[in-house]
């Protein structure tokens, strides 16, 4: 179970590399065809640097699904529970109420 666990993590760990390097040459081509489009007044040469931004997006958005998941292994969430009895005195009558308060931290 622990193998499988950090076999998982360095796979997310590879793939948040791999993402961070494709987003790095996605955009630094992506300018690059901005700044020739606008050179050579190309409107092509800009729809092709706008994909290229787009497909950067897409791939940040993969990458802050992984980071989360990565985030989520190395600082697990955990329930805190407290109970606690209360007597109250009503009208002459004691009554007993049983509080359970959870939080996920």
């Amino acid at each position: 179970m622990k193998n499988s666990v950090l076999e998982e993590k360095a796979e997310l760990e590879k793939k948040e590399k791999r993402l961070s390097s494709d987003i790095s040459a996605l955009q630094l081509d992506a300018n690059s065809l901005a700044k020739e489009a606008e050179e050579k007044a190309k409107l092509v040469l800009l729809s092709k640097s706008n994909a290229l931004r787009n497909a950067a997006k897409e791939k940040e958005s993969a990458l802050e699904k992984i980071e989360d998941k990565l985030r989520e292994e190395r600082c697990p969430r955990r329930v805190l529970t407290c109970e606690a009895s209360v007597i109250f005195h009503v009208n002459g009558r004691n009554w007993l109420n049983w509080v359970i308060i959870s939080k996920t931290t």
